[in-house]
C-alpha cells in the first residue's frame, strides 16, 4: 500500500490596508491588498504618511489596464525590508522619496528613489516633498535658473508653486527677485514663502503688470492643469532674449515634441526624474534656508479622507499640500511647519 502524497501547507498571505485603481478611471479603498514583495533592488517600507498629486488621478485613466495597482508615489516612513544589492539602507531607517504605490500601508520602492530623513523633519513633511520638489529643484535648476534671476512662478499657492516659490529663493539666493502669480487670498503666504511681490490674476494680467521682455526665468504651474488657465503664449513673452519659460504641462503637441526633442530653444515642458540624490540636495536647500514646505491639509489614511484629498485636489481647493498619514506619529520629528490657511 502506497503513502499517501503530503500536500505542501498553504501559506498565509499578508494583506494591507490601500487604495487601488478599480474599473473605469475609479479607484477603491480595500483592506486586503496583499501585502508587496521587494526585489534585490528594492526597500520595503513601512508607509508613515503619503501625500497626493495630481498625476495619481491622471494615470486613474488607466485603471482598466492597471487593475489593482496602488494608487500615488510619494511618501515618507521606516524601512521594514532590504533587498541584498540596496545596501545604502537599514531595517528602521527613517526614509522619504517615491514608491510603485504609496497609499498603502507597505509600499516596495527602488533604493535609488528614496533618501534617509534628516531627525528634525516629520514623516508628514517629508512625505510632502518628491513630486513637486523634485519637479521644482530640477524644472529650474536643469534650465539655467541662477542666483540673482528675476524669476515668475504662474500658479504659485498650489502645491507645485510653493515648492517653486521656496526652491526659487534656496537657489536663487538672497539677490533674486521672485515674484508669484495666483489669488490675492493667497498673497500673504506666498510671501512668506519667499516671493518679493504678487500678482492678483483675477484683478491683473501679469503679462500687461510685467512687460514683454523683463523676466530671466518662467515656472508655469497652472497652465493646463485643469482649470482652463493657458499662460504659455503669455509666458515666452515675459522672457528675455536668452530667458526661459519651463511649463509642467501643455497641449499634445507640447509633449510631442519633449518626446521626440524637438522642444523650442527657450520653451520647455519636462518630466521629473525621481532620484534619491535630488531628494537629498532638496533636503540640504532647505535646511540652508530654513524653509519648511507647506501642508495644506493633515488627514488620517482611511476610505472617506482618501475620497476628501483627491476632491480637494481635483478642485483645486487646497493651498499647499494635501498629506494622509498611517500612523499616529506621522508628526514625530517635526519642527514647526508652514501651514496654510484652508
Amino acid at each position: 500500500m502506497g503513502q499517501k502524497e503530503s500536500k505542501p501547507q498553504d501559506t498565509e498571505v499578508e494583506t494591507m490596508k490601500a487604495v487601488i485603481m478599480h474599473g473605469l478611471n475609479e479607484r477603491k479603498f480595500v483592506d486586503d491588498k496583499e501585502k508587496p514583495v521587494i526585489n534585490d533592488s528594492q526597500v520595503l517600507v513601512r508607509v508613515k504618511a503619503a501625500a497626493v498629486n495630481p498625476v495619481d488621478y491622471k494615470l486613474q485613466k488607466a485603471a482598466l489596464f492597471m487593475p489593482g495597482k496602488v494608487m500615488a508615489v510619494d511618501f515618507a516612513g521606516v524601512v521594514e525590508e532590504v533587498g541584498e544589492k540596496a545596501t545604502a539602507f537599514a531595517k528602521g531607517d527613517r526614509v522619504f522619496g517615491t514608491a510603485a504605490g504609496s497609499l498603502a500601508e507597505f509600499a516596495k520602492c527602488s533604493a535609488l528613489e528614496i533618501a534617509k530623513m534628516p531627525d528634525s523633519m516629520s514623516f508628514v513633511e517629508a512625505a510632502s516633498l518628491p513630486v513637486t520638489f523634485l519637479t521644482a529643484y530640477q524644472g529650474l535648476t536643469n534650465y539655467g535658473y541662477q542666483k540673482g534671476q528675476r524669476l515668475v512662478i504662474i500658479g504659485a499657492s498650489g502645491g507645485a508653486g510653493t515648492a517653486a516659490v521656496i526652491m526659487g529663493r534656496a537657489i536663487g539666493g538672497p539677490d533674486a527677485e521672485i515674484i508669484g502669480v495666483c489669488s490675492g487670498k493667497n498673497a500673504e503666504m506666498v510671501k512668506s514663502l519667499g516671493a518679493d511681490r504678487v500678482i492678483d490674476y483675477t484683478k491683473e494680467d501679469p503679462l500687461r503688470a510685467l512687460g514683454k521682455g523683463n523676466v530671466d526665468f518662467v515656472y508655469d504651474a497652472a497652465s493646463f492643469s485643469g482649470g482652463g488657465e493657458n499662460y504659455m503664449k503669455a509666458g515666452k513673452e515675459m522672457i528675455t532674449l536668452d530667458g526661459m519659460y519651463v511649463s509642467l504641462n501643455g497641449p499634445l503637441t507640447s509633449w510631442l515634441r519633449m518626446f521626440t526633442g524637438w522642444q523650442e530653444e527657450q520653451r520647455k515642458i519636462f518630466l521629473a526624474d525621481y532620484n534619491g540624490k535630488d531628494l537629498a540636495k532638496i533636503v540640504d536647500l532647505l535646511a540652508e534656508s530654513k524653509a519648511k514646505p507647506v501642508i495644506g491639509k493633515v488627514l488620517e489614511f482611511n476610505a472617506e479622507n482618501v475620497e476628501t484629498a483627491y476632491n480637494d485636489l481635483q478642485g483645486r481647493r487646497t493651498k499647499g499640500k494635501i498629506v494622509l498619514t498611517m500612523d499616529a506619529d506621522a508628526n514625530s520629528g517635526a519642527s514647526s511647519s508652514a501651514v496654510a490657511n484652508t
